[in-house]
């Protein structure tokens, strides 16, 4: 039954909010995204109260150069549904194109859809590495059932505990395929560079050297500067993106992040904003690489290159852009497993039942199972929650929300509909403070994890 549940809310997640959507008639049918848009998958529907009539087609894109790309081929029949698959393309508009048909297609749906972590790979969680255990074939992270298989870099005292040292050109920690997608993100560690051999010595990669499309690495350039560059397959972020020279100095301990909201992003050295820099558009990147600590993958093969030469220590993967106030003191990093959404004051609440809403659209980028907690922070009463309720664009959705067994003030929220603009998600909160004795608080949200829910 757990298995059961988990495959209907995958199939949830992934098709429940197309892109757009259309139906029609004949050889050709045209779907408008109404904007540049990355799409992965389509799904097409024929109208079988008059038959199946499609014997073979292909889905094809409208990029920007304004030129339609086939983006999926040899398609041999559509019935009551056909799932298609394919590369990530950003376009405006989708074309399935009917190459042969038994009498005129009837079409009775047309939805394009970006779905991720499906190319074999899975999305970016919330994540950090102190690398403490000190000794072990591998380093576990919390927040994240995401461990790092270590690869050549030995264990050694670091900026706080322990610390990886990598020595040589294939030194490197793997973290597995994960794809950044078009989500925002943090990258973040303490390194200790001995020296940048190669020119650039990769912090944290997900590219194989010498291939243009999907790069990805935070790394340190030659002359002691932090860069990041991203692309995916036919755009990428303006290259060099370094900060100044000097600002991450040999032998000495420096803390480095780069953050991606949207199209911009932002360096940082030692909590301060050190370079900015913007891409053409939301760079949509996903490829079949590993993501590696201390390497990006080589020309050929599995192997490490492009290695760092030094110590790494507590990196850190934020499912978001963290902002200048967040970043500015680098020993007191947000937990990244929860996230701050808004407050309550002593007036917020009475002696009697009142409701209020709180925003959850800053903590749920995706769908998925979320654990909210109501924290007491000051004053000298305390808050009673009768009833939670998920809404969604405002409405409420029965059977979404239940308390969290054993922990008051926490409650289990499930939302299993695609995220969007237009969509977004809130908490509807009755509650009164008990004995109506007052206090403050604050509400938290994040991911649960999968040993949590077992």
């Amino acid at each position: 039954m757990a298995l059961y549940d988990a495959f209907g809310k995958e199939i949830a997640r992934r098709f429940a909010k197309p892109l757009a959507e259309t139906s029609g008639r004949g050889r050709t049918v045209e779907l408008d995204l109404g904007r540049p848009t990355s799409v992965n998958h389509v799904i097409a529907m024929e109208d079988i109260v008059h038959g199946e009539r499609v014997r073979a087609y292909r889905i094809e894109g409208l990029g920007g150069d304004g030129r339609w790309a086939t983006l999926f081929d040899g398609g041999l029949s559509i019935g009551h549904k056909k799932i298609d698959r394919f590369a990530p393309a950003t376009v405006s508009r989708v074309r399935l194109s009917v190459t042969q048909s038994a009498d005129t297609p009837l079409i009775r749906r047309l939805a394009a859809y970006s779905v991720e972590g499906t190319g074999g790979s899975r999305s970016l969680v919330d994540a950090v590495w102190a690398f403490d255990e000190g000794a072990g074939p591998a380093a576990q992270a919390s927040g994240a059932d995401w461990p790092a298989r270590l690869a050549g870099p030995v264990w050694a005292a670091g900026h706080a505990g322990k610390a990886l040292d990598f020595r040589t050109r294939h030194d490197c920690a793997v973290l597995g395929n994960v794809a950044p997608g078009e989500r925002d993100f943090t990258l973040a560690a303490w390194v200790f560079p001995r020296s940048v051999p190669a020119g650039q010595a990769r912090i944290l990669a997900k590219e194989r050297i010498n291939v243009g499309a999907n790069q990805f690495r935070l790394y340190l350039h030659e002359g002691g500067r932090l860069g990041f560059a991203m692309s995916d397959a036919s755009a990428s972020l303006p290259y060099p993106f370094v900060t100044s020279p000097g600002s991450v100095p040999l032998k000495a301990w420096t803390h480095v992040a780069v953050t991606r909201r949207g199209a911009d992003f932002t360096l940082y050295v030692n909590g301060q904003a050190a370079a900015r820099s913007r891409s053409p558009r939301v760079l949509n990147h996903e490829n079949e690489e590993e993501l590696r600590i201390g390497a990006c993958t080589a020309a050929a093969g599995d192997g490490a290159d492009y290695a760092f030469d030094g110590l790494i220590d507590d990196v850190r993967i934020y499912a978001r852009a963290l902002g200048d106030a967040e970043l500015a003191d680098p020993a007191r990093l947000p937990d990244p497993l929860w996230r701050p959404l808004e407050r309550w004051t002593e007036s917020t609440f009475a002696a009697d039942w009142k409701t209020w809403s709180v925003d959850l659209t800053p903590g749920i980028a995706a769908p998925g199972e979320f654990e909210l907690d109501f924290r007491k922070t000051a004053g000298p009463g305390e808050i009673e929650i009768r009833s939670v309720e998920l809404l969604i664009a405002g409405q409420p959705i029965a059977g979404r929300a239940r308390p969290l067994d054993g922990s008051p003030g926490r409650f289990i929220v499930y939302r299993m509909e695609q995220t969007s603009a237009d969509s977004p998600s809130a908490a509807r909160v009755t509650a009164r403070f008990a004995g109506g004795r007052p206090c403050a608080g604050q509400v938290r949200i994040r991911p649960r994890q999968q040993a949590e829910r077992e």
